[in-house]
């Protein structure tokens, strides 16, 4: 029951106790001279507020085991916090075959991103030699270099976006298989 339904059955078993925890401190602090405390709901209140870590500072109880309550009340409040968030969790986490699910789709779209890049790739090299055979000659020495540098650049970052893109999925070729 508990793996079923761990958010509710985490209700269940720690929203009464704050029940228990309020009647504690009525019974605690009402010979105190404070009136805040000579009433459940206000008693309920408290718990409630202690434990979530709000924590006004309006009321405070003033007998030693009132203070005590207190205490454990901040930290029953704290280990209700991370019950539900790590309730939560698991309940919004991915099963193994939704993970695998995504890891594969990000896989699939860094191929395309390969194709992609190699294309370009292609293109700005024929670009390039259209480039040498049309307007290359036409240009003097130092222009004709600086274009060439120009070209080199931008094939050069083509391919190292190829290469990155490449050891990357080789990588997660061991991730995504199970070879």
């Amino acid at each position: 029951l508990f793996q079923l339904y761990t958010t509710a059955t985490t209700l269940v078993l720690v929203f009464p106790q704050f029940f228990l925890l309020a009647y504690c401190v009525y019974i605690s602090e009402r010979t105190s001279s404070s009136e805040i405390f000579r009433r459940y709901p206000r008693c309920l209140w408290f718990v409630v507020i202690t434990a979530s870590t709000e924590g006004y500072g309006d009321t405070v109880p003033t007998s030693a085991l009132g203070r005590i309550l207190a205490s454990v009340t901040i930290i029953w409040g704290f280990i209700l916090v991370s019950m539900i968030i790590a309730s939560l969790v698991k309940h919004f986490a991915l099963t193994d075959i939704e993970d695998s699910v995504v890891k594969y789709h990000l896989y699939c779209q860094k191929v395309v991103r390969l194709q992609e890049v190699s294309v370009r790739i292609v293109q700005t090299a024929f670009r390039r030699h259209r480039w040498r055979i049309a307007d290359g000659p036409k240009l003097d020495r130092e222009s004709r270099w600086q274009k060439e540098v120009l070209w080199n650049r931008k094939l050069g970052k083509l391919i190292m976006q190829q290469k990155e893109l490449q050891s990357s999925m080789f990588w997660d070729h061991f991730i995504y298989t199970d070879e």
